[in-house]
């Protein structure tokens, strides 16, 4: 899976993860006790209900809804879903409801990270470890025409904080309110997400070389590299950047971490 076929279920089933867990900020140092939930329940899920989740320990409580394995993962590990290699068809197919429980009322997302590994561990009998290779990347940098992006105005979106009470989903900062193939719109972007979207376009890690710390509302229309081309359709990916956003990506070859599943099972439900 790739492309917005892969990303557009990413931003739909995890936006939460993007939003909430990387800006998660650290409030202060991590306790010293082993980083895990004291309570755990998974479930399979076989209604079809729509993804949930709430922001990682608000007041000490977790839950993820219509959630696989691999998604979990992308969390616990930082790794996108183009990087994770080696599971079993059903860890990607399979979906479960999860809800736990700390009484660490909010962490780190260091520590939020290693609590949901430490889960896997557990509940699903994970072994995973990191093996770095050399692949294809590209590096984003404002194009030499000058940057197309618009800033995001004031007041136009809710930035996520850990101690403020979470904004409506039309309402927050780093949102998509249309995802589709060869289309995508944002509100309240950071450079680092959008190479983060860029990277499943373009089906390599994209890393982000702008220099922008800013936010900026993004529409853009493309062609990904493996459609054939149409007479008057959009133009390459590769095209629209400079020409849409004024942007553009740059190929090389880096080195790209990549998890490896060794071992996992299904959980016994509870």
């Amino acid at each position: 899976m790739r492309g917005l076929r892969a990303y557009s279920m990413q931003i739909s089933r995890l936006t939460f993860f993007f939003v909430f867990v990387i800006s998660n900020v650290a409030l202060g140092q991590p306790a010293e006790s082993p980083a895990r939930f004291d309570v755990v329940a998974v479930r399979r899920n076989n209604a079809s209900s729509n993804f949930a989740a709430n922001p990682p320990l608000r007041g000490g409580r977790m839950k993820y809804t219509n959630v696989t394995l691999t998604e979990m993962l992308t969390v616990a590990y930082q790794v996108d879903l183009l990087h994770v290699r080696g599971g079993p068809r059903w860890s990607e197919d399979e979906r479960y409801d999860v809800e736990a429980t700390s009484s660490e009322s909010s962490v780190s997302d260091q520590r939020y990270r290693q609590m949901v590994q430490a889960m896997l561990a557990e509940r699903f009998q994970l072994k995973a470890h990191f093996e770095q290779r050399q692949e294809t990347i590209y590096y984003m940098s404002v194009d030499k025409k000058g940057l197309r992006l618009k800033e995001t105005p004031d007041g136009a979106c809710v930035p996520v904080t850990p101690d403020k009470p979470i904004p409506p989903p039309d309402k927050h900062c780093g949102r998509y309110p249309v995802v589709q193939r060869g289309h995508f719109e944002g509100i309240g972007i950071k450079m680092e997400k959008l190479a983060e979207v860029l990277t499943f376009e373009v089906g390599s890690p994209v890393i982000d070389r702008t220099g922008l710390t800013g936010i900026f509302d993004v529409r853009l229309n493309y062609t990904l590299p493996d459609d054939p081309a149409v007479p008057d359709g959009p133009p390459s990916i590769f095209t629209a950047l400079p020409d849409q956003l004024g942007l553009r990506l740059e190929s090389a070859m880096g080195p790209v971490d990549v998890l490896v599943i060794d071992r996992v099972s299904r959980p016994s439900e509870n």
